[in-house]
């Protein structure tokens, strides 16, 4: 097999690092740090501002393009409130399922993120078509006083 030449060398580099550079601007992730980034995410997948009783709320998403397809996950957490998780239930027509089709196996969840324990906690999803399609599950995990909701989107 004979080396490769300069100029060939050259074109595998370029091309090594135009796949590099187009994989890491098309990827994107993100965190809300701030109680203020937090409540905007909370308000913009549920419809209204969590009240100050949930006190913590975690947010993290991640958009992944592809050169043909394209994906976007979010996961949240926050503080157990009867109504609260009530309402989200009720206002987005949320459905209890089987647990063991719930756990969100991806690698690009957030440390914080814990999956569901079909033992002790219904889980409940929702899934559609607007555009996108897309699937959620949410359950609310007693023994850590949380609520746990995780978003997928594709095209």
């Amino acid at each position: 097999m004979r080396k490769p030449t300069g100029k060939c060398m050259a074109a595998i580099q370029f091309g090594l690092a135009a796949f590099v550079f187009l994989t890491a601007s098309c990827s994107k992730s993100s965190e809300a740090k701030t109680r203020q980034e937090q409540e905007g995410a909370f308000r913009a997948n549920f419809g209204f501002v969590p009240p100050a009783a949930v006190t913590k709320i975690n947010h993290s998403s991640r958009y992944e393009r592809y050169a043909l397809d394209a994906g976007y996950g979010q996961w949240m957490r926050f503080t157990f409130q009867d109504d609260v998780f009530s309402r989200i239930l009720k206002d987005k027509g949320f459905k209890k399922v089987l647990a063991a089709s719930s756990n969100s196996e991806s690698t690009a969840r957030p440390s914080w993120w814990q999956n569901v324990d079909s033992n002790s906690t219904d889980v409940h999803s929702r899934e559609g078509n607007d555009g996108y399609s897309y699937r959620e599950i949410i359950w609310h995990d007693p023994k850590s006083g949380f609520v746990y909701w995780h978003q997928i989107c594709w095209d």
